[in-house]
């Protein structure tokens, strides 16, 4: 009963917040507000980590309160712990996906692993290019197993999965940023992206 009322909180919350964080981030929010249905048509626009993953914050949040009366043992803390493993795992998939729909795309390069996408998302050059998302999902992937690996050991001590999650992706996010193209609507040609 847990985890499927959890999933169904999550995977709302996931979907809400990804589409509005690609139309607050990467789209001209006022385009929407003249045409407030293009919201639904995610078809036509795209997702956003950055807003999934406050999307599972407020998700996550409106469940503890929903049933912290129900599991008195259980924190906000505890239950953002429990969420990181799954969360790594899907940040992988998500990441693949990206390379197979070819967005999300790196900067040129030289070096002989660099992918010549031939059907690019953002319609630029064919030129051999940073595979961005398969450096990520790799990131992801490993940190998932260092998780999986030792969740038990470090699950009794709140927060600390969640602090350590959040402070390794986005050091490594920050880092990253520096061989990706540019893709938001506000932040182009901008140092920090």
């Amino acid at each position: 009963f847990f985890a499927e009322k959890l999933t169904t909180y999550i995977l709302i919350s996931v979907v809400i917040g990804a589409r509005l964080g690609h139309i607050l981030f990467y789209e001209n929010g006022r385009d929407y507000l003249l045409h407030p249905l293009r919201i639904l048509k995610t078809w036509e626009g795209g997702l956003a980590s950055h807003g999934a993953i406050i999307g599972v914050v407020c998700g996550a949040t409106l469940f503890y309160r929903k049933v912290s009366k129900e599991y008195p043992g259980l924190s906000i803390l505890r239950l953002f712990d429990l969420l990181t493993v799954p969360a790594l795992f899907s940040s992988t998939l998500i990441r693949l996906g990206n390379f197979m729909n070819q967005e999300i795309l790196g900067t040129e390069t030289t070096l002989p692993w660099g992918i010549i996408f031939g059907n690019p998302a953002d319609g630029s050059s064919f030129l051999p290019r940073h595979p961005a998302q398969l450096y990520e999902a790799g990131f992801y992937l490993l940190v998932f197993f260092i998780f999986a690996r030792f969740f038990m050991r470090l699950f009794p001590y709140k927060g600390l999965l969640t602090s350590v999650l959040f402070t390794a992706l986005f050091l490594f996010r920050f880092a990253i940023e520096f061989i990706k193209n540019e893709q938001s609507y506000w932040m182009t040609h901008s140092t920090f992206t």
